[in-house]
């Protein structure tokens, strides 16, 4: 009976010896892989992040991808080039981006890490802000015409989808032409020597023209003198009648001359519009005497507007002014002034 239960003894430690031989083996084999392994670039292997790629393989998995898993995001869900998508992962953040119109570089996660890969839009498709999408219709041309041509010597206009635009003179040597590109468009250039700009267009200055009033100025009396050669002609500004006034200038050409109306509350007066001027007869603010305030047709009198009150028109600041007056006790109004 001893026998037999020592040789049992004997039979079960030897199934269990076997039983645990290989596992333990296969422990000690993965402890000692593990014991050469000295990176320290983490990697994503079969959801389980490893310190390194060693320790992975070491564990059984063979292709590794490097960066902890899950450690990276992409709104849109991968390698989609029809959606601008954005990545974020341990080495920054990523954008979907367009290769001029016909491909996307597209961003995706690749364990933690971004990837980019370079993808053509598809037929009909263009890329715009970093996703295919349909393809733009062409911009069209904006109805544009140029009456000159871009000619610098002709006066001009350009009219594009319902808009004039004139070409004018920055100043006597510069001009602003307008021409069509994409619609209206304008450039300033200097005239040639011997040129210079006059409404708008570039002309030859011809003879040697001076004057007194220094140009178009209808407030000062002045004459234009051009000289041509050995002949020298005089040009006088002069009053047509009470409002208008004749004004010469000196113009790139030569000259020219204006018919200017000096417009109301002016008078021609000397050659020049000049302001009416206010007159008081009885030089102001006068209660015992009458007069009459005047400027230009306006005429307003002294007046009474009560036994005893009246009331009083004088200049001020070249304006007519009136005033209401009570005369003194023992005065009464009398003709626009007080008296006893």
């Amino acid at each position: 009976m001893r026998g037999y239960f020592i040789v049992s003894v004997l039979i079960l430690f030897v199934m269990i010896a076997g039983c645990a031989g290989p596992q333990i083996a296969q422990q000690n084999e993965t402890a000692d892989c593990l014991s050469n392994c000295t990176g320290t670039q983490k990697v994503c292997a079969n959801g389980t992040t490893f310190p390194n790629a060693c320790s992975a393989r070491c564990h059984g998995f063979t292709a590794p991808v490097e960066g902890a898993c899950g450690s990276c995001k992409d709104t849109d869900a991968g390698r989609n080039a029809t959606v601008t998508g954005f990545v974020t992962a341990e080495g920054g953040n990523y954008t979907d981006y367009c290769v001029v119109f016909e491909s996307v570089e597209e961003y995706s996660c690749n364990g933690s890490i971004a990837q980019k890969d370079t993808i053509p839009c598809a037929e009909g498709l263009e890329c715009h802000g970093g996703a295919c999408v349909l393809a733009m219709p062409p911009i069209p041309e904006p109805d544009c015409h140029d009456s000159d041509g871009r000619d610098i010597y002709t006066i001009g206009s350009v009219n594009a989808s319902g808009n004039a635009f004139g070409d004018s003179c920055i100043d006597n040597k510069l001009v602003r032409e307008y021409y069509c590109d994409q619609g209206a468009r304008y450039e300033d250039t200097d005239c040639a020597p011997g040129y210079g700009c006059e409404a708008g267009r570039c002309v030859k200055i011809a003879g040697n023209c001076t004057e007194t009033d220094a140009g178009y100025d209808i407030g000062n009396e002045g004459k234009v003198l051009v000289k041509n050669g050995l002949v020298t002609a005089e040009y006088l500004d002069k009053c047509l009648d009470g409002n208008r006034l004749r004004e010469y200038q000196c113009s790139l050409g030569g000259y020219i001359s204006m018919d200017v109306d000096c417009g109301t509350g002016f008078r021609c007066v000397q050659a020049s519009c000049k302001e009416d001027v206010c007159t008081d007869s009885d030089d102001g603010y006068s209660i015992f005497r009458q007069g009459a305030a005047n400027k230009g047709d306006d005429l307003k009198r002294d007046t009474c507007t009560g036994s005893d009150t009246g009331m009083e028109y004088y200049c001020d600041n070249n304006k007519i002014v009136n005033a209401t007056f009570s005369c003194p006790t023992g005065y009464i109004c009398n003709g626009g002034r007080c008296e006893k």
